[in-house]
């Protein structure tokens, strides 16, 4: 059903623009006693806006700068083609031709995109008048080669014209911007070009793990990655070497070292037997680090003065560490450990203890267990006395001070 006139009872307000629009409502309908809903259209007089003027002479004023630009663009390539034609075939020499207004147009187009960016846009406004004065010169040398100067000066102009109709355009829509508002807009830009850098980089990633799962299995790299930062996280400091302790001598075989007890007599000296570990292999040439003794055994440095921190007979690496700090040592039972014989006057080697070797990084945190308050240089002294001085060992000893410390926290 249709309704071309107005609807009734709409009243014309004097001075007022109305436009009849068709809209579409839905009523209901009976035929034989049956009831339907149907659309139906029907007309109303909506009030019209006023003209904008302003707006339609803007329309205008855009509309014959592009007119313009496209007769110059013509008039150019037309000129300076004729004027390659000299020099190659007539179809390449124009497309050549339309290479030079190109530019200037091209410029234009980046300068208006660039409108709120003004120093992004001064590079393209000295390229496009660049540009504008090469095509201006082609035109008249074009001119000149057809003995017409007059023709080409005023047909060099005519690009001109184009170009001066569009600055005139940008002009109108040229705003200019506060201190303020500059900043705040050049923020919003970083912003949006940081999510944006963001958003394209995760899809990369997302593209590239998406591939070594389908090539190497899913989770294989990422699973990769995560055990080598575990290597590094739980890698133990190892002690430097020190030259010197002296090397093992050759043995043929292991030779175990029976239980030394304290007799109530005055001992009889020992057995001219190698002290050698079971668990040492066989001899190497390069020296080795040092490290604790097990019970029974003496460690003597280089030149047969004794460590301050080498272990008695019947220690072991707490007794030790507590010994060094001046600590009383006492048996479980409260009486003292009963001292051992004499050490022998040659050095032997550092053996490694029942448990295994110790390491820099046990010896540190005895030594903080026993005296949690000690000074770093304290402590850098302890530790070169038991295990030789090395470059940077100050930091090395900070370094694993502060982890274990963390460890224990």
């Amino acid at each position: 059903m249709s309704n071309e006139s107005p609807e009734p009872g709409q009243v014309r307000v004097p001075g007022v623009r109305y436009r009849k629009e068709k809209r579409t409502r839905h009523v209901e309908v009976t035929v034989r006693g049956r009831t339907r809903v149907v659309p139906q259209e029907y007309t109303v007089l909506a009030p019209a806006p006023p003209r904008d003027l302003d707006r339609v002479w803007l329309r205008v004023v855009i509309g014959g700068a592009v007119l313009f630009t496209a007769i110059a663009v013509a008039w150019s390539t037309a000129s300076i083609g004729d004027l390659l034609s000299l020099l190659t075939t007539p179809v390449i020499a124009y497309f050549a031709a339309s290479a030079f207004e190109s530019v200037w147009v091209l410029c234009l187009i980046v300068e208006w995109v660039m409108r709120r960016q003004p120093d992004r846009a001064r590079v393209a406004q000295v390229i496009g008048w660049a540009g504008l004065v090469v095509v201006v010169a082609a035109v008249v040398a074009h001119g000149f080669n057809m003995n017409q100067v007059a023709a080409g000066i005023v047909g060099g102009f005519v690009s001109v014209v184009a170009k001066a109709l569009w600055w005139v355009v940008f002009r109108i829509f040229h705003v200019q911007l506060s201190d303020l508002g500059v900043a705040y807009l050049q923020q919003a830009r970083e912003d949006l070009a940081v999510a944006g850098v963001l958003v394209e980089e995760s899809q990369r990633l997302n593209a590239t793990q998406a591939y070594y799962d389908a090539v190497y299995g899913p989770g294989t790299a990422m699973d990769a990655l995560a055990g080598m930062r575990n290597v590094e996280a739980t890698a133990p400091g190892v002690p430097a070497p020190s030259p010197a302790v002296p090397a093992v001598p050759p043995s043929s075989s292991p030779v175990s070292l029976p239980p030394v007890q304290a007799p109530p007599a005055a001992p009889a000296p020992a057995p001219a037997v190698p002290l050698v570990s079971p668990q040492v292999t066989p001899p190497v040439a390069a020296p080795v680090p040092p490290v604790s003794a097990p019970a029974g055994d003496t460690v003597a440095h280089a030149g047969g003065t004794p460590s301050p921190w080498a272990p008695a007979r019947g220690d072991t690496s707490r007794e030790r560490v507590l010994k060094g700090f001046g600590l009383p040592l006492e048996q479980p039972g409260g009486t003292p450990a009963p001292a051992g014989p004499a050490a022998p006057a040659a050095p032997v080697r550092h053996l490694p203890a029942a448990g295994g070797q110790q390491s820099k990084t046990g010896f540190i945190r005895d030594a903080l267990a026993a005296n949690p308050a000690i000074t770093l240089d304290e402590l850098t002294d302890r530790v070169r006395a038991e295990f030789g001085d090395k470059r940077d060992l100050r930091k090395d000893v900070s370094r694993l001070r502060r982890r274990i410390t963390k460890e224990a926290s």
